[in-house]
């Protein structure tokens, strides 16, 4: 590939911290979080605590970086399956896209939802 080429990608190419904090952190502090937080511990996962995102409970790691057809919380989020999340109604198609997005673009972590 073409050396200015990738430079211009590299410029352009949100940096992942950022689009965590921007775009994915407040579906999960609004979506995940309330039910799924280290105090409750609801299926053995925080989404406040990476680690156990990544670990996953009895179906597997909740997130695969750079798959999001092999992570669970994108099949969840479908609705399509016994495990549905959240409970009710299903999020909006543009909040299941950017999730999906950054598990794809490798699920990179942000300041707003701390590694504990």
């Amino acid at each position: 590939m073409n050396p200015g080429l990738l430079l211009l990608l590299a410029w352009w190419a949100p940096d992942p911290s950022q689009y965590f904090d921007k775009h994915v952190a407040p579906i999960l502090i609004r979506r995940c979080l309330p039910c799924h937080n280290q105090q409750l511990n609801n299926g053995g996962i925080a989404f406040d605590d990476r680690d156990t995102l990544f670990k996953g409970g009895r179906h597997g790691p909740a997130i695969v970086p750079g798959k999001p057809q092999d992570s669970y919380l994108v099949k969840t989020l479908q609705h399509t399956g016994d495990t549905q999340m959240p409970p009710g109604l299903k999020l909006p198609g543009k909040e299941i896209k950017i999730l999906t997005d950054w598990i794809q673009r490798g699920a990179g972590w942000g300041t707003r939802l701390r590694h504990h």
